[in-house]
């Protein structure tokens, strides 16, 4: 699901996707390091929130080594968006 299918399936939900650079982690795919190419790895975060009974209620769900170059970071998280989201989102309602 998109961003804007989630708000229509989950109004009371916001979803929030946070790119952190990662400075340590090392590439172990084939070829060369996209850091050589202008890419940087990131952390990203899908983190969902609501308001339950007064309370802030949050869940999330993280991936490691997403390649992106700094300020164009792919919105579907280079295909993990929709698992990200639907983790997030499970936890939230879980109220982890």
């Amino acid at each position: 699901m998109t961003k804007e299918e989630l708000r229509v399936k989950y109004p009371d939900i916001a979803i929030e996707t946070i790119w952190v650079q990662d400075p340590y982690f090392s590439w172990d795919g084939d070829g060369e390091d996209p850091r050589g190419s202008g890419y940087f790895p990131y952390d990203v975060e899908v983190r969902a929130t609501r308001i339950t009974n007064g309370e802030l209620v949050e869940g999330s769900a993280h991936i490691g080594g997403s390649y992106s170059r700094e300020g164009e970071h792919c919105p579907d998280i280079n295909g993990n968006f929709r698992q990200l989201a639907r983790e997030a989102i499970e936890n939230c309602l879980k109220g982890i």
